[in-house]
């Protein structure tokens, strides 16, 4: 059984500039990921895709101890519009001894070595044909929503179904089995799925300039604080709010909003990443979604399915864990969700129509644009007494070091142990 590591690292990413060479903490973004990978000493090998030659260069010059082998990838390959799965079949034509392989994206330099050492064990052992990553963090589905002309209206009916954001933080296949194939051989989404859980910092995904800034307070020492949320109960509605928050200053901002189980009050924030075990896309519509048009807005469009990018999702709108308007007027709860309603498949009456009008949604962009509001996650330099930070980077495999990159050209590379075919 044979692992590789495959790292497509393009030149021509336009969002920020150069990002996959750029500077972040004394060293390239993409040496965090091959230090990663070549620390785990888990691959038969580990290869860069890639159409740059200052990228090829860099990699030559400062890993010529370490077998890292880089392959030109063609222009026509190297695209806004290439597909990954494109640039993962020329790497597969050319590496026909590989049975399983990894795609690390540069713009992870998070990654826990012992996590990569753990899946790769997993995948000797011939069960799991795919692993992916999942955020720990669970979302329920009746927190999603859509955007119409009059308001904004949830993808899915009842009862609330919970599940972790699909992370590209690892990403592991079978040759014989990639997406979708496992599904034309009567796979379902869980079979032989190997799910990963990753924490905050281990998710940044470098994809904006501030994605980049944010990567840098990480790589300084710098971790993920949560505000305590707070339950402030008001003669006109409970409100949860991050402590600090002032509860009068945000009631003044709601105004004549007076929220009402038939008329909720919505804090709702753009959402970049779907959940992927909602998109349940050969699922008859009508036993999951609320109706064929929150189907089609949830479906991810055509650029983005090529792409694996998610800079093209269509909108999708997630109720704020951290700010949320309770009524108190038959106050909602679990035990009041309805059951679900199961429908034969010739029944074409399936619509569920809970539009929720625009004046009783606030945009979490305009709420960060008041006096009152508070961050209800920051970035903070853990104290000694509550946590030691240089610890716990190197129990999560964080690179907190200060040395130039220049030092790892001096790095002696030692063998890494060879798996049998």
């Amino acid at each position: 059984m044979k692992l590789s590591a495959l790292i497509p690292a393009r030149g021509g990413s336009q969002r920020v500039r150069g990002k996959n060479i750029r500077n972040l903490h004394g060293k390239p973004l993409i040496f965090w990921t091959l230090d990663r990978l070549l620390e785990a000493d888990s691959f038969d090998e580990i290869c860069i895709s890639t159409e740059s030659e200052p990228i090829a260069d860099l990699v030559r010059r400062h890993y010529a101890a370490q077998d890292v082998r880089i392959i030109k990838r063609p222009d026509e390959l190297a695209t806004n519009t290439s597909s990954m799965q494109s640039v993962i079949d020329h790497y597969l034509t050319a590496s026909p001894g590989i049975d399983y392989y990894g795609v690390f994206l540069p713009t992870y330099p998070f990654r826990r070595v012992e996590t990569i050492r753990r899946v790769c064990m997993e995948l000797h052992t011939g069960f799991p044909i795919r692993a992916s990553a999942v955020t720990e963090s669970l979302i329920s589905s009746r927190d999603m929503y859509y955007p119409t002309s009059s308001g904004v209206k949830p993808f899915f009916r009842p009862p609330s179904v919970y599940a972790g954001y699909m992370s590209a933080c690892y990403t592991f296949s079978h040759r014989d089995w990639p997406d979708p194939d496992w599904r034309r051989h009567g796979y379902t989404v869980n079979e032989r799925h190997l799910r990963l859980p990753v924490g905050l910092e281990e998710n940044i995904d470098i994809d904006t300039e501030h994605d980049f800034q944010m990567a840098c307070e990480i790589a300084a020492g710098k971790r993920f604080v949560a505000r305590k949320s707070v339950l402030h109960r008001t003669p006109s509605a409970d409100l949860l709010l991050p402590e600090g928050v002032d509860p009068e200053a945000f009631l003044d901002y709601l105004g004549d909003r007076v929220p009402t189980t038939k008329s909720p009050i919505l804090c709702l924030k753009k959402s970049e990443k779907p959940s992927f075990m909602f998109n349940i896309g050969t699922a008859d519509p009508r036993a999951y979604f609320c109706s064929e048009e929150a189907r089609n807005a949830y479906v991810a469009c055509p650029a983005v399915r090529a792409t694996s990018c998610n800079s093209d999702q269509q909108p999708h709108l997630v109720h704020s864990r951290h700010y949320r308007v309770l009524p108190k007027e038959n106050p909602f709860t679990v035990d009041d969700l309805p059951k679900p309603r199961w429908h034969a498949r010739n029944d074409k009456k399936y619509t569920l129509n809970e539009l929720i009008a625009w004046d009783n949604v606030i945009m979490m962009d305009d709420l960060r644009q008041q006096d009152f509001y508070l961050e209800p996650t920051t970035l903070q330099h853990l104290s000694k007494d509550s946590h030691d930070a240089t610890a716990y980077s190197v129990r999560h495999g964080l690179d907190t070091g200060t040395a130039d990159f220049e030092r790892v050209s001096e790095r002696q590379g030692t063998p890494r142990c060879r798996s049998a075919s």
